[in-house]
């Protein structure tokens, strides 16, 4: 008799491969950005910056460090599913999310090495989930990738340092496999065949993806994306208000322009998340032509500041306005 548990564990298996967006990553759009974090967060060391970015994939050991660290998401695994980890996690009493390294792991929902939760995944997994998510790393010590491991708890204590003091209330690490509180997902017959069709299109959605897209691709650099643990971090802010304050704070920005700027475009056009926006003089309204700011666009990534011609820009951690106005713009200079 075939067990539907065997079956989900087998179907449930996802490769990790990374891909690169070269028209997302900083150097590539200015040469003159020295931003090295995902080369210098890789503990293998096969990830180059010069002449553009590049990953030897036969050594790479897909910890997916530089995937939390890059603020762009020019490096990303080739599918991802998050949204559909979140909507699983949510309809369990007690969720479990683990590494699809050890699939022999007592967990409800599997993703990547957990090291490619950046804060802004722990974020929405802590408040998007209506109950306590527990992250299963109790085989993160005896894994080659023990690092990465390391530094999702040390993301966690980060949060909870500077966001949230109750934040293990929402999600919590679990190293001891004692201290794991895991309830196995009831899979019927009815289920099992509404299970396998769900997954049949995920995984047809994958490996399309995989086909279409390579290892490198490039969109325009004109193209504006933001990128996804952008929207995660926006959709907690509006969906926490008990945490709105230290997060526009901490992982929010504000943007000063000096007089001096021409209005000639340059920041809007290098801007790879469309946080800046010029727009033009509108002569039944009376408003001149003037630069807009989008804050909850921004990533921090300092690449206006640093491509400004006149450097009449500066960028500061911490936003103290109304973080989504009305049309979601603030006008940065009139």
């Amino acid at each position: 008799m075939i067990d539907p548990h065997q079956i989900y564990d087998v179907v449930n298996r996802i490769s990790t491969t990374l891909r690169i967006n070269t028209s997302r990553c900083l150097r590539q759009r200015f040469y003159r950005n020295n931003c090295y974090d995902c080369a210098r967060v890789c503990p293998e060391k096969v990830i180059t910056l010069e002449p553009g970015l590049d990953i030897d994939h036969q050594g790479c050991s897909e910890c997916m460090l530089c995937v939390a660290t890059c603020p762009t998401e020019a490096l990303e695994p080739k599918f991802t599913e998050f949204h559909l980890i979140m909507e699983k996690l949510a309809h369990l009493q007690k969720p479990v999310l683990g590494c699809s390294m050890f699939p022999e792991q007592s967990v409800n929902a599997r993703t990547y090495c957990l090291g490619g939760l950046s804060h802004e995944h722990l974020l929405a997994l802590s408040y998007l989930v209506p109950t306590q998510v527990q992250l299963n790393l109790t085989a993160c010590r005896d894994c080659k990738l023990a690092t990465s491991g390391m530094q999702v708890e040390q993301r966690l204590w980060d949060l909870e340092r500077h966001i949230d003091t109750n934040l293990s209330r929402h999600l919590r690490a679990v190293t001891k496999e004692s201290e794991l509180e895991f309830v196995a997902e009831a899979i019927g017959r009815r289920n099992i065949v509404g299970f396998l069709r769900r997954k049949a299109t995920v995984e047809t959605a994958r490996m399309f993806h995989q086909l279409n897209t390579g290892g490198e691709y490039q969109t325009s650099y004109g193209v504006k994306q933001l990128p996804y643990k952008r929207h995660l971090l926006n959709e907690v802010w509006k969906n926490t208000e008990s945490v709105q304050s230290s997060l526009s704070c901490l992982l929010y920005y504000h943007l000063r322009i000096a007089d001096n700027c021409t209005l000639c475009s340059a920041c809007s056009a290098i801007c790879p998340s469309g946080a800046l926006e010029l727009a033009e003089s509108d002569l039944d309204t009376g408003k001149p032509k003037r630069l807009l700011f989008m804050p909850f666009r921004c990533t921090g990534c300092c690449l206006c500041v640093e491509f400004c011609p006149v450097r009449a820009m500066s960028l500061t951690t911490g936003f103290n306005g109304e973080l989504f106005a009305k049309h979601r713009i603030f006008q940065a200079l009139e």
